[in-house]
């Protein structure tokens, strides 16, 4: 692998000032220690990644491959997959896009870490790379992102900062884009918190709430109104989060008229800014229907949601659009239906036949440097974007 040695500090930890005195999380349980089996395993692997360097240093790419997915199949590993998707770079165009997905895996590992070693960053830095040069020929924008992480990682590396330069480039702009925070921390209960904290968002002496039975402590979304003789109640969407401080309602979406129907992911965790906890990141599908001359449509769309934490609390970053759909169904086509038709034991069923999806669009979402997300389409129509997740309240990542 094209691995150039520069290293970098450690990073230094973020300044905290602290408003109140807060219980310290409890230390992570002591990691069990390895059995022979175990043991085995990691020597296996650390053999074969040894043969496959082997092979690569004499450009033996073919011989390379099997050999480090050996090392991956004993004990999976960062430097394994960003070795292995080298090698299948290497090879050519038809493994271009094994070679992507190994490279993404390695670089999502190495990521996930607070902080880096020194050997680590490196490492971070070759994998960086050698994810640029897979992308320079059909994505010039996700290189030079690959490209600027790799270098805020390894500074000054020469080799990576002339590829940047031929990619002639422009660098990002700047942004004053704030993400929206939540609302402050209420200790307590969980469900009698998140509706104080509810009315705190509503500025209103109480809220009503609806919550799931089961209140994971990593995250959740629920519905609330300002209060219970709303006739639209539990049209607002929030997200529960919750740290040593208390519980946190963020507000995500507003009750809309048109929207029949409202379904979500659980709330995940991964590592999409290197450094620091991992982001919040879930999914909410909105659909509406409505007929018209005879027509009976219904439509929506997926937004992809992401949250982060700030030593101040958490705070929303906005979200990105990941399907569009439209179904059409022609009402006027079921005219013939009866009570007396043999094939349907109510009226109409027969709509629900002929029924069809008019269009769909939907995009994959893939890292391309430290906080940013590309939307590549996958089908139907529109265009492949980039977004930055920290400006994605002030951009098109907002739900319109």
């Amino acid at each position: 692998m094209t691995a150039e040695t520069a290293s970098s500090p450690t990073p230094e930890a973020p300044t905290e000032t602290a408003t109140e005195a807060v219980e310290p999380p409890a230390a992570p349980a002591r990691p069990a220690r390895p059995n022979e089996a175990e043991l085995a395993q990691v020597r296996a692997a650390a053999i074969a990644l040894r043969d496959g360097r082997r092979k690569a240093r004499d450009d033996d790419w073919a011989a390379a491959v099997p050999l480090f997915e050996r090392a991956i199949e004993a004990a999976d590993s960062a430097r394994a997959r960003c070795e292995l998707g080298w090698a299948h770079y290497q090879l050519g165009a038809d493994h271009h896009a094994a070679a992507r997905t190994h490279l993404e895996r390695g670089v999502a590992m190495l990521r996930a870490r607070a902080h880096f070693e020194p050997d680590e960053a490196a490492t971070l830095g070759a994998c960086l790379y050698n994810l640029g040069r897979v992308a320079e020929e059909t994505d010039p924008p996700a290189a030079a992102a690959h490209y600027r992480e790799s270098l805020a990682v390894r500074p000054g590396n020469r080799v990576v900062q002339s590829r940047l330069d031929a990619l002639d480039a422009p660098a990002p702009a700047a942004s004053a884009c704030e993400p929206r925070a939540c609302t402050a921390p209420v200790a307590g209960d969980a469900r009698a918190a998140l509706a104080t904290a509810a009315a705190a968002h509503y500025g209103t002496p109480s809220a009503a709430v609806n919550l799931p039975d089961a209140l994971p402590e990593t995250g959740f979304l629920f519905q609330a109104a300002r209060d219970s003789s709303d006739d639209d109640l539990y049209g607002d969407v929030f997200l529960a989060l919750h740290d040593t401080r208390g519980w946190y309602a963020c507000h995500l979406r507003e009750d809309g008229d048109y929207v029949q129907q409202l379904e979500w992911s659980e709330v995940g965790r991964r590592q999409w800014i290197a450094g620091g906890e991992p982001e919040v990141d879930f999914t909410i599908r909105e659909s509406w229907h409505g007929r018209e001359d005879g027509i009976a449509n219904e439509m929506g769309h997926v937004m992809h949601w992401f949250a982060g934490f700030t030593a101040s609390g958490p705070v929303v970053y906005g979200a990105i659009r990941t399907m569009d759909f439209y179904l059409d169904g022609e009402w006027i086509g079921c005219d013939g239906c009866s009570d007396d038709d043999d094939d349907y034991e109510l009226p109409f069923e027969c709509c629900e036949d002929i029924r069809t999806i008019e269009s769909v669009t939907r995009w994959r979402l893939v890292s391309t440097g430290s906080g940013r997300v590309r939307a590549t389409r996958i089908e139907g129509e529109g265009p492949s974007t980039e977004h930055a997740l920290t400006e994605l309240a002030c951009t098109a990542g907002d739900d319109d």
